[in-house]
């Protein structure tokens, strides 16, 4: 019985002192993954810092390279004249990196996106002119088929099929001069049906307008004088009214547009006599109310920016960044802002962001094809841009060309107010739009607002 628990507590010994071995080797194990796992780590460590501290080295190697980077592209963006900024090897990634931003953002001024640019001008210019040449066809053919129902509708139906190119889609020029030519004998019978009134319509006129006509070569000595000795013959007590109405019109039409030629005179006394020499109506009205409420808010734009650049020459620009945020924020810098200067460029800035952006455009009624209503908002977008100013006064100049040519189109066709027809004038002096006569011409045109002609990087000229 003793042999036995000795020999049993021998056992449990060396099973104690095996566990015992077994337990450190495991424990040894443990401290030498332990010890590796903290070697990778280490490693790991320096090789960020190595990277850090390579990054560090490199930023410091191309910081002059990165400042005077910077400085084109701000000379690019805001001189014209300077060429556009070229690649750039930088050792640093984050310079590398920033540097491929900023050449994304420079490529809308690439030669190849200008050029791009040119092309969708150009064939924006060549569509239009097809559009005014379908125009004057089917025009033609709409007077040419209602005058000659048989001989004109088949003019028309044979060169309907050939006026157009099949590839392009554009008119034939030469197919349209054939048109014309056989077209020629029906509209010279619409012409004559017309001369059968001339003689009462020339008796409407005074005897200035007539002679005029006579020397002009509109028409012969004989219409003249039966024109002269049919309204020599009297008028009725409603016609003598309808004269008297019709002179006071020209009489006011005079005070607006200054001194008119007889010709002018004389049309304007017509429309008169007709009862329809009123002010614009529709949509001409509607379009007309809306360039002219979009013009002078530019135009305001500019007097402000004008009087600031006075008093604070060269500060604006610095404040611009801030255009493309909210306006209540704006509103508020304005009433926190501390100084003058800043408190009227906040105000400068308010006044564009709330009344020159695509919804303000849209509210004025402005009736414009898609493609103009797209270069409209894109610059208006602009006036978000480097060149503020510059774009300020670009956008004023083609607003205040646009009320221009709707003036100039409505001199003998609407009846205008003084105070229109001067603001048509104001603009032509102060925005330098040539292709156009004084709009008044007896020299009572009020004198142009103070400030600078310059128009940012243009000049408006009209064809």
């Amino acid at each position: 019985m003793a042999t036995d628990n000795t020999f049993l507590q021998a056992f449990n010994q060396g099973a104690s002192l095996a566990d015992r071995a077994r337990n450190y080797q495991l424990d040894l194990a443990k401290y030498a993954l332990q010890q590796q796992q903290s070697d990778i780590n280490m490693r790991i460590q320096n090789l960020h810092y190595a990277d850090a501290l390579k990054e560090s080295q490199a930023q410091n190697e191309d910081a002059q390279q990165w400042y005077d980077s910077s400085k084109e592209v701000q000379q690019f963006l805001q001189d014209p004249t300077k060429p556009m900024p070229s690649a750039r090897d930088f050792k640093s990634n984050k310079f590398r990196n920033e540097w491929d931003k900023t050449m994304q953002g420079l490529e809308q001024y690439s030669a190849r996106a200008v050029y791009d640019k040119q092309q969708a001008t150009l064939n924006q210019l060549t569509l239009n002119s097809n559009a005014q040449l379908l125009t004057d066809f089917n025009n033609t053919a709409k007077e040419i088929q209602s005058a000659d129902p048989v001989n004109g509708a088949s003019l028309v139906n044979t060169y309907s099929q050939q006026i157009k190119d099949p590839k392009t889609g554009l008119v034939i020029p030469d197919k349209l001069n054939e048109f014309r030519t056989a077209a020629a004998p029906i509209l010279q019978k619409i012409q004559a049906k017309k001369d059968i009134n001339l003689i009462p319509n020339l008796a409407k006129m005074n005897d200035e307008a007539i002679d005029a006509g006579v020397d002009a070569g509109n028409w012969t000595q004989e219409q003249g004088e039966a024109a002269k000795s049919m309204r020599a013959q009297g008028l009725t007590a409603g016609e003598r009214m309808s004269k008297k109405f019709s002179s006071d019109q020209v009489k006011q039409a005079e005070n607006t547009w200054g001194s008119l030629t007889p010709e002018e005179k004389d049309q304007i006394q017509t429309l008169a006599e007709n009862k329809q020499w009123k002010a614009p109506t529709g949509d001409e009205n509607k379009n007309f109310i809306a360039n002219k409420t979009i013009s002078q808010t530019a135009d305001e734009l500019v007097n402000k920016i004008n009087a600031y650049e006075q008093n604070y020459p060269g500060k604006l620009q610095g404040y611009v960044g801030l255009i493309g945020g909210n306006i209540a924020n704006l509103e508020r810098k304005a009433m926190q802002a501390k100084t003058d200067e800043d408190k009227k460029a906040y105000e400068i800035l308010q006044y564009a962001a709330r009344n020159l952006n695509a919804a303000a455009l849209a509210r004025s009624g402005k009736a414009v094809t898609s493609a103009e209503q797209g270069r409209l908002i894109s610059e208006i977008g602009d006036l978000k841009g480097a060149n503020f100013i510059d774009s300020a006064k670009n956008f004023a100049a083609f607003s205040a060309l646009d009320y221009a040519h709707n003036v100039n189109d409505f001199k003998l066709k609407y009846k205008l107010t003084p105070t229109e027809v001067q603001k048509a004038e104001e603009y032509r002096k102060k925005y330098n739009l040539s292709g156009f006569e004084p709009f008044i011409k007896s020299g009572t045109a009020p004198a142009a607002t103070s400030g600078s002609n310059k128009i940012g990087r243009f000049t408006i000229e009209v064809e």
